[in-house]
Order: C-alpha cells, then structure tokens, then sequence
C-alpha cells in the first residue's frame, strides 16, 4: 500500500511540476480585455513572467521579452525569482524521490530510502509553498493596482490563466508532499489505496 501510496505522490508532485513549469512559460499572467469599440481597432495585452504580447483585433499576436530585469516591477522580479528557484528544487525534489522511491532498486538500505522520501517530500512542500507565495504576491499585487483609482482604466490588468495553473500547481505539490510523506513514514494504517 505505501509503494503505491509513494507512486500516487510522485505523479502528484510531477504533475504539479508541470503545471508549474507551463504556468511560468504562458505569458497569461496578467490580462486585459479587448478595448476598443471597433472589433478592427480593439487590442488585448497578455503580460507573462518573460514576455509582454498584445494581440490585436485581426487576429496578429506580437510578442517581445521584457527588457532589463531593472525595468520591471519589484513584484514581477520577485515572483520570477521565486519560480525559478521552485523549478530548479522541484528537479531535485524528483531526483531524490526516485532514489527514495521503496520500486527502485538504487539503494538497498531501507533506512537511507525512508529518508531520502522524507526529504523529497519536503522539498516538494517547499516548491509547492514557492509556487504559492510567487502567485499569491502576483495576484495581490494585480488586484490592487485594479482597485486603484490612480491608475487609469486601459492600464488595469485582471488575473490571467497563468495564475490559476499556478494555484493549481500549488495545491498538487503540497497533495504530493503529504502523500510522500505518508508513504515514507511506513505506516500500516494506511490501507485506503
């Protein structure tokens, strides 16, 4: 039970990954709506961790990278910073959850594997809490500039798809995390899978 226990929280934490890695990629992190009252005229921006896109009412979508690290804002430097590092520990949080995996045949010593799970288990809980605070700083960080009456209407930005995949993301590395740890705690009383 615990070896599929272990397997299930591997493919959560993966998934998570992922979900996390294509959430960094997609420039959907901040969104505007189509303005304009012509459907010719009328543009949506897309901002993303890497890329500002605007997409305009024909159809064309251009895209650039944002320029020097300088020019942006201090919460999108700090949640790129945050996704990167969550990416590179989600790595090695995988790396090591296959040595301490109870399927594989790396390592003999019982001992050495529980620790190993635990390990990658935190890790994992670490990434998943990385990816959490870097969409929560993102989110707050839109919704206050949306609520802000300084900041004229065509310049608001609403919460885009990236955010909610790394909300998601999130939840499925701390779901993995937990079963992990579970699994490599070696407990019988586990038998529900």
């Amino acid at each position: 039970a615990n070896t599929r226990l272990q397997l299930l929280a591997m493919a959560l934490a993966l998934l998570g990954w992922l979900c996390m890695l294509v959430s960094c990629m997609l420039p959907m992190w901040k969104v505007s709506g189509m303005s304009s009252s012509s459907a010719f005229l009328a543009q949506g921006v897309f901002e993303g961790l890497w890329v500002h896109c605007v997409l305009q009412g024909t159809g064309d979508m251009q895209c650039r990278t944002h320029g020097s690290m300088m020019s942006l804002g201090t919460s999108m430097q700090i949640t790129r910073a945050l996704v990167v590092c969550a990416t590179m520990l989600g790595v090695v949080a995988f790396f090591v959850a296959l040595a301490g995996a109870k399927c594989t045949t790396w390592l003999d010593e019982s001992a050495t594997k529980t620790r190993l799970a635990t390990s990658a288990a935190v890790c994992f809980a670490v990434v998943g809490l990385l990816e959490l605070v870097a969409v929560s700083c993102m989110a707050h960080h839109i919704i206050s500039d949306h609520n802000n009456p300084l900041i004229s209407p065509d310049m608001r930005r609403e919460i885009g798809l990236s955010l909610y995949l790394g909300f998601g993301a999130a939840a499925l590395l701390l779901m993995g995390s937990s079963f992990m740890l579970c699994a490599s705690r070696g407990s019988d009383r586990l038998q529900f899978l």
